[in-house]
C-alpha cells in the first residue's frame, strides 16, 4: 500500500481518537488523546489493535443500551481504520495466520513492539 493510503489511514484514526469529548472529559488529555497521538506519529502495531478493540466494543455496546442497530453500523470506520492500518503495517507478514479477511490475517501475537 502507498505511504499515501498509510497516511490517510493515520489521519482517519487519529480524528476518530482526537475529538472534543462531551462533559467532564472534554478539554482533558486521556487515553483516547495519547491513541490519537501515537497513531498519527508512531503507529504501534499493539496501539492499533487495542484502538481497533476499543472503538469495535464501544461502537457494539450500543445496540445493548437500547439504541438502534444502524448507531452501530454507522460506526464501523471507528474500528475498521485501526484495524486497516494494522494490516497495512505488516500483521499479515510479521504473524503467524489464523484466519484470513481480505488480505489481512487475524494472527497470534509475535512482536507488537514495531
Amino acid at each position: 500500500m502507498t505511504t499515501t493510503a498509510t497516511l490517510i489511514l493515520r489521519i482517519g484514526v487519529f480524528r476518530n481518537f482526537f475529538r472534543p469529548r462531551a462533559g467532564g472529559a472534554a478539554g482533558k488529555p486521556g487515553l483516547d488523546l495519547v491513541v490519537a497521538m501515537l497513531v498519527l506519529f508512531k503507529p504501534i502495531r499493539l496501539v492499533l489493535l487495542c484502538a481497533a478493540l476499543w472503538a469495535f466494543a464501544t461502537a457494539l455496546v450500543r445496540p445493548f443500551a437500547g439504541l438502534p442497530v444502524l448507531v452501530y453500523v454507522e460506526r464501523d470506520a471507528n474500528w475498521a481504520a485501526p484495524l486497516a492500518l494494522l494490516c497495512v503495517r505488516g500483521l499479515a507478514t510479521q504473524l503467524a495466520g489464523l484466519g484470513a479477511i481480505g488480505s489481512c490475517q487475524l494472527v497470534l501475537l509475535k512482536d507488537w513492539s514495531k
